[in-house]
């Protein structure tokens, strides 16, 4: 068995990978996390109707939580166009910058886990 030669880039490349596998599940925590909250909450005034008002500021953090995940999902994807766009040496602006919308969407995601934190102290709070 001969040693395989790996490409000259190939940590490179790995590392993309990774980082895409990381942030798509980022992406996933802050919609499940947040969707899966409003789910529970739904239901569970199914049976208590008499806590829908308390449970009304969590599931605003809540839905706020799902649509910064819907934003990242939006600045994720302008992300990668800016990419594949950029030219080696031309310069963009700085909205076609790709710099500029990953920027927003981690900051998106950040949001996203701020608003699950907030929702869910804000629900336990209502139901203490």
């Amino acid at each position: 068995m001969g040693s395989q030669e790996l490409p000259e880039d190939w940590h490179q490349q790995k590392t993309y990978d990774s980082l895409m596998l990381y942030g798509l599940n980022a992406i996933k925590f802050v919609l499940f996390a947040n969707g899966g909250a409003i789910l529970s909450i739904l239901t569970f005034l199914g049976n208590r109707a008499d806590k829908a008002a308390s449970l009304k500021c969590a599931l605003i953090w809540f839905v706020s939580g799902v649509v910064a995940g819907g934003a990242v999902h939006v600045t994720a994807y302008l992300t990668q166009l800016m990419l594949f766009n950029e030219g080696a040496s031309t310069p963009v602006a700085w909205h076609k910058n790709h710099a500029t919308w990953l920027n927003l969407s981690i900051i998106f995601i950040v949001i996203g886990m701020f608003c699950f934190a907030i929702g869910a102290s804000e629900a336990v709070s209502a139901l203490s």
